[in-house]
């Protein structure tokens, strides 16, 4: 297999820093979608909304982004995730994305690929494996608790071996077809979370709870229930930073749960002795960042010092994973500090529940919760399971211990563009 070295700046016609424009409409302003670093992993869900933002003009003409473009994370980093992430903009993302120019925030970079060089979606997939290496850790410089990428110094210190583009776009193709499989896995994933957050609002919002035909409400509660505040049934408890992370689990360790292990299931292990632990039906809050007060289902490890547990009843738990999912709106908007947001414990604990005195019908909705969530999980797992074979094969593919030379590789419909110039 014949390989060519390159720079990472021979495989990139051009490259632009992002905006962040205004928050409201302004003369000479248009309305833009914006991809930050922490709409990466959920850019391909239908049901996530990236953030409207109102850009000049002349800056939108020259840095739109366009099918097969790169944005490459370049601040926003933490102490145990690097900045250095990159997406591909696709073209089922182009698609469902025509309204309004989609541009990078200022915490990113646009970088349009050279195509008679490198292949996009093969370029995507190699920086995925530098990532994962550790690679563009080494790039970054840290200043306040906040990551910055010297992209600069990547692109002109950093050589790669590249195949020619017909290998290329046949190692894409193969990897392409697992990220299809989990995208599949995602959109379903999105819809059952949708149920669940219906079969909440239907009985703790709406009140149409079984029986409410029969059920008096009283100034807005209904008769049988009670008005609770959330720090009367619930207690934060924030992880710490672990003391060392590992790359193998032992017995001594588990899961490290920071937003990557959580989100995209790259797991580093902590130790377990003196740690604060999570069980998987239990809730994490995001307390630190710019998602502060964003909640997401728990699972066995080990809590980063950037989450909290949601200690409550075990019979609570299911209601009040929705009650935040659904209140999320009113938490942000009293996160604390300017530079790093952080979650306000104390507005929280203040917030209010409406709460059936009855346990049999909190039972009824977990039941009816636990069936969706059964197979959430399911698919979470199948999901986890497909991530984990990618990951492999690309380290394996990039590496070239597998030849795709000789090999007649089906592309999947993702790809069908590029298996006709293949």
């Amino acid at each position: 297999m014949k390989i060519n070295s390159y720079s990472f700046s021979e495989l990139i016609e051009t490259t632009l820093d992002g905006e962040w424009g205004e928050g409201e409409a302004r003369t000479g302003y248009e309305a833009c979608y914006i991809i930050r670093g922490t709409d990466f992993s959920k850019l391909n869900r239908f049901d996530y909304e990236l953030p409207i933002r109102w850009i000049k003009q002349s800056a939108i003409d020259r840095k739109k982004l366009s099918y097969g473009d790169l944005v490459l994370e370049t601040a926003g980093g933490t102490s145990t995730q690097s900045t250095g992430r990159s997406v591909l903009i696709g073209k089922s993302f182009i698609g469902t994305h025509k309204n309004k120019p989609v541009l990078c925030s200022s915490f990113a970079r646009h970088l349009r690929i050279n195509k008679n060089v490198v292949n996009p979606t093969f370029l995507f997939y190699l920086m995925q494996s530098l990532y994962k290496a550790g690679y563009m850790g080494v790039f970054n410089i840290q200043h306040t608790g906040i990551s910055r990428f010297q992209f600069t110094t990547f692109k002109n210190k950093t050589k790669l071996s590249i195949p020619s583009l017909v290998i290329q776009k046949k190692i894409a193709a193969v990897l392409s077809a697992y990220d299809d499989l989990i995208e599949n896995n995602n959109r379903r994933i999105a819809i059952l979370e949708k149920m669940a957050e219906e079969l909440y609002c239907e009985w703790f919002v709406r009140l149409r709870f079984p029986g409410h035909e029969k059920t008096k409400i009283v100034k807005g509660v209904p008769e049988g229930w009670d008005v609770k505040r959330i720090g009367d049934i619930i207690r934060f408890e924030k992880g710490k930073n672990p003391v060392a992370l590992f790359d193998e689990i032992s017995e001594e360790t588990d899961i490290y749960l920071n937003v990557d292990a959580i989100e995209n299931r790259y797991y580093k292990y902590a130790q377990k002795l003196k740690s604060i632990s999570c069980k998987e039906d239990e809730t994490l809050m995001l307390m630190d960042g710019a998602r502060s007060s964003v909640v997401f289902n728990g699972k066995k490890g080990i809590v980063s010092s950037t989450f909290a547990v949601i200690r409550t009843d075990a019979q609570n738990r299911p209601m009040l994973h929705e009650y935040f999912k659904a209140n999320l709106e009113a938490m942000v908007s009293n996160n604390t500090g300017s530079a790093i947001p952080h979650a306000n414990k104390e507005f929280i604990i203040r917030m209010c529940i409406k709460l059936p005195l009855n346990n049999d019908l909190i039972k009824k909705f977990n039941e009816q919760y636990q069936t969706i969530f059964s197979q959430l999980r399911n698919l979470q797992h199948k999901k986890s399971i497909l991530t984990i074979s990618r990951d492999r094969l690309l380290s394996h593919l990039m590496s070239g211990k597998i030849d795709l030379g000789k090999m007649d590789i089906k592309f999947p419909a993702s790809m069908m563009e590029d298996a006709a110039c293949a």
